[in-house]
């Protein structure tokens, strides 16, 4: 009995660690806060003499706002796991907790979705792969929530409930069973049947034109026609090696302005030098 009454109380502590894991996982996520840090870092440590230099990602990690790093599937998926599993489990014996979950969903559906929109990386999608992921985790979360009522019911000694669902048991086994068996193979590869049918489906007007494709994986520096010059080329470096035709890339605009304020600083100096040769 003090088993059967505990376990329905443990709803509290799992779900205010769901709640609090909510509000701050979502609060640093939208503020942005690890991809700041790592920025100012960057903006600290690294070339930064033109704008190509400065958007650049270095070292592997130490990225630019502008350059933000893909969103973490297999992190937050680990995360939300645990949501799952408090859900199946608690459903029937604290039906409580699902009001609370459905908020924390609603809020990281809206949280994420801003984050999908505007700052993660816009790439295809993975062709359902996460799909495949989620419902894993579902069929186990909930295979285990069963197990769980059952030790609950019979600590609660209801031998007539405990029989009558063994059959639901036994149907969510033999359900993962059948999905482990093709539909994991289907959604992960694309059948030999359908990709014959779209190689046939291209060629149905002749051979497919892959000219398209031709120089496409050339390094942008092999494809330039004319003479390629050095990111980091300024005015003062051009000068200094005898080159008066200031080649200078787009970005280096500032180095123009402190050439001409030096330019007109020595100017200046020169006609006060002449005024005091004069007196």
């Amino acid at each position: 009995d003090l088993l059967g009454t505990s376990l329905p109380a443990q709803s509290t502590y799992f779900l205010q660690i769901l709640l609090v894991s909510t509000f701050i996982g979502l609060s640093t996520e939208l503020l942005r806060v690890s991809p700041f840090a790592i920025a100012l870092g960057r903006s600290l440590i690294g070339p930064n003499l033109t704008e190509a230099e400065r958007q650049r990602t270095i070292f592997g990690f130490l990225r630019p706002l502008s350059d933000p790093l893909d969103f973490q599937h297999p992190e937050v998926g680990s995360n939300n796991a645990l949501y799952f599993m408090v859900l199946f489990v608690y459903t029937a014996m604290a039906p409580l907790v699902n009001w609370f979950l459905a908020f924390c969903f609603l809020l990281m559906n809206s949280a994420y979705r801003y984050q999908f929109f505007c700052n993660y990386p816009q790439k295809p999608d993975s062709g359902g792969q996460m799909w495949i992921s989620f419902i894993k985790i579902a069929q186990y979360s909930l295979i285990v929530a069963q197990i769980t009522l059952f030790g609950f019911l019979a600590l609660k000694r209801t031998a007539i409930a405990i029989p009558l669902l063994v059959p639901l048991l036994v149907i969510n086994i033999l359900f993962q069973w059948y999905v482990n068996q093709k539909h994991d193979q289907v959604a992960t590869f694309l059948p030999s049947r359908e990709s014959m049918l779209i190689d046939r489906k291209n060629n149905a007007e002749g051979p497919m034109d892959f000219s398209f494709l031709k120089d496409e994986y050339k390094q942008p520096q092999l494809k330039a026609k004319g003479e390629v010059l050095p990111e980091n080329l300024t005015i003062s470096r051009e000068v200094a090696h005898g080159n008066d035709t200031y080649k200078t890339p787009p970005g280096s605009e500032a180095d123009i302005e402190d050439l001409q304020e030096d330019e007109a600083r020595a100017s200046l100096l020169s006609g006060r030098a002449d005024a005091n040769n004069t007196k």
